[in-house]
């Protein structure tokens, strides 16, 4: 038979099992709005019975009951959701630093405004026009070289705007590396600080949500995975393991950059690109804002030998194309013209340097002298304007670039493609933004925590330690009347 001190024993567990229980409701209603935090859950378990009857043990209806104890404090997730959700998120932070970059050279392009570099050329051309019409008014030659001037600053802005968006992505590559490290560290001193507990047979759970927070940061800066091994988490980047228990290997950029080269009709380029080593050993970058930003910069093109891709086949495919078109077609007709002087016609434009955008200049001597502009295609015709007329015209000439298009056709299609790109980019991200909303909310349904629920939970443990009070109370009563009632 059991001593009737049992009892108080079996309540006072009771007491206990039901404080810690309202602990951890307590502890869930604290983190309610704390987005890394996921919810735990008291399990709640039997304590050891007495023995069975036996030859040693006295013989009663069964095992006894002793009570009540938290086996164990459980961190309610889902694996499975959390990891399509971070997988998602790779795509989700590419799509939106590529959407927004895309708008950016929009800007950088100003189509869309009065000012754009289709209106320049339009007002360029319009001048010689009207040079035809007066080709002795010195301010109508004024003007096309005001014209000319705008036209060549505005090309050479758009080029070295270009040239500075894409360092500034460099820059940003490179924090974002910096970034990746410092994370993978925080993530491997987790796996051993949760180590270290967890010897101890105690769940983690706030480490563990931390380090989950980290995988979160992690899977938006790169394309990673991961995998669970005792409850260390192992990171991988595109097969490399950049995290493996408590050690981290660093994400390491290429010193110096790679070179990517070519030659574009008789152009020289060479651009630098990055790439990447774990351990000495390559490793590609494909997903998450840096993946994004390499995309913008058209570093994935460059390593294949491609200079279509990003702001590189903006500039060398597009503005380039344009700027070499421009200044061949207008130089080989005023070559062939006559200035006021009778004196033959000198190049329009000329080159800095290599002939691509931001080297393309009006002829200094145009600059200082207007009436060096070979308007007239006879030596002793001062007032024939026929050479400017043939200039005006090249603004409608069909195939004045790539044999195709006319100038203002050219660039306006390539600001269309650029606005393709864009509403591309857009789409994907906001698909994505579907993708990531529903797994955030189902994981919200799992391990959010619901403050009605907890509410709930807390009057049944209010309830639970009150009855285990009383339980108390009564058998303190009981032994009350067993002591004094017997020696009456």
């Amino acid at each position: 038979m059991s001593s009737t001190f049992s009892g108080i024993e079996l309540a006072k567990r009771a007491l206990a099992t039901q404080q810690k229980s309202l602990e951890v409701v307590g502890h869930n209603i604290a983190n309610a709005n704390n987005e890394n935090y996921s919810r735990q859950v008291a399990v709640q378990s039997t304590t050891d019975a007495y023995a069975a009857p036996s030859v040693h043990n006295s013989v009663n209806a069964g095992q006894m009951g002793t009570g009540v104890k938290v086996s164990a404090i459980k961190r309610i997730v889902d694996d499975y959701i959390n990891q399509n959700l971070r997988n998602n998120q790779q795509s989700l932070s590419k799509w939106s630093t590529v959407s927004d970059g895309l708008e950016y050279i929009e800007m950088i392009f100003n189509e869309l405004d009065s000012g754009g570099l289709t209106s320049n050329m339009n007002n360029f051309f319009d001048s010689f026009q009207e040079l035809n019409n007066n080709p002795t008014d010195a301010s109508v030659r004024e003007t096309v070289v005001q014209n000319a001037v705008t036209l060549t600053t505005q090309i050479n802005q758009i080029n070295d705007s270009l040239a500075t968006y894409r360092d500034q992505l460099g820059s940003e590559v490179e924090t974002n590396v910096k970034k990746f490290n410092s994370i993978i560290s925080e993530i491997a001193d987790l796996n051993a600080q949760i180590a270290a507990v967890e010897d101890g047979n105690t769940n983690a759970n706030d480490l563990m949500d931390k380090r989950d927070a980290k995988l979160d940061e992690l899977s938006k800066l790169a394309d990673i995975d991961y995998s669970f091994n005792n409850n260390q988490v192992n990171v991988r980047l595109n097969g490399a393991t950049v995290v493996q228990g408590v050690s981290q290997f660093d994400l390491e950029i290429t010193d110096p950059l790679e070179t990517a080269t070519t030659t574009i009709d008789g152009t020289n380029y060479g651009f630098e690109y990055y790439t990447f080593k774990v351990g000495g050993n390559e490793v590609e970058v494909n997903g998450g804002k840096i993946g994004g930003l390499l995309q913008l910069r058209g570093d994935d093109q460059l390593k294949e030998g491609n200079f279509d891709g990003g702001i590189i086949g903006y500039k060398v495919n597009n503005l380039d194309e344009l700027t070499r078109e421009l200044a061949q077609e207008v130089n080989d007709l005023h070559q062939t013209g006559y200035d006021s002087n009778g004196n033959p016609g000198v190049d329009f434009f000329v080159f800095n340097g290599s002939t691509e955008a931001g080297n393309m200049e009006v002829n200094q001597l145009l600059i200082d002298d207007p009436n060096q502009i070979a308007a007239s295609s006879a030596n002793d015709e001062e007032g024939n304007g026929s050479i400017a007329l043939k200039i005006a015209q090249l603004k409608d000439k069909e195939d004045a670039v790539n044999g195709e298009d006319s100038f203002s056709d050219f660039w306006q299609t390539q600001a269309s493609e650029l606005g393709v790109d864009i509403d591309r980019a857009a789409q994907m991200k906001s698909n994505q933004q579907i993708l990531v909303d529903d797994l955030q909310s189902r994981k919200e349904e799992q391990s959010g925590v619901s403050l009605d629920e907890e509410m709930t939970k807390m009057i049944q443990y209010q309830q639970g330690y009150n009855a285990a009070a009383k339980i108390i109370s009564t058998i303190d009563q009981m032994i009350d009347t067993l002591i004094n009632g017997i020696g009456r």
